[in-house]
């Protein structure tokens, strides 16, 4: 069953404020299936129980680790979307 919208909202609030990882309501099924991956890794029950007991304290190092290896990829999101790369042209170095 999926996650609820409010639970995905917040904790894709948590991680936005707590270590920059955003995900929109389009990517929230990527944002479960890598908490449901930690969540197991962790022994957590659900998903649901480790989302919940992260947002309540703020991340420490080993947290934010081991979220940036569950829910992130390496490399750089928006350099797959032609369309953003070119809305970025020239904001780190003007041409």
């Amino acid at each position: 069953m999926p996650l609820s919208d409010a639970l995905m909202r917040a904790f894709s609030g948590y991680l936005s404020q707590h270590i920059g990882l955003w995900f929109a309501p389009m990517r929230w099924l990527d944002l479960e299936r890598g908490m449901t991956r930690l969540a197991q890794a962790r022994g957590f029950a659900s998903p649901e129980d480790c989302m919940a007991q992260m947002m309540s304290t703020a991340p420490d190092r080993a947290d934010v680790e081991m979220l940036a290896m569950y829910l992130s990829v390496g490399e750089t999101y928006f350099f797959r979307d032609p369309v953003r790369c070119v809305g970025r042209r020239g904001l780190a170095r003007p041409d």
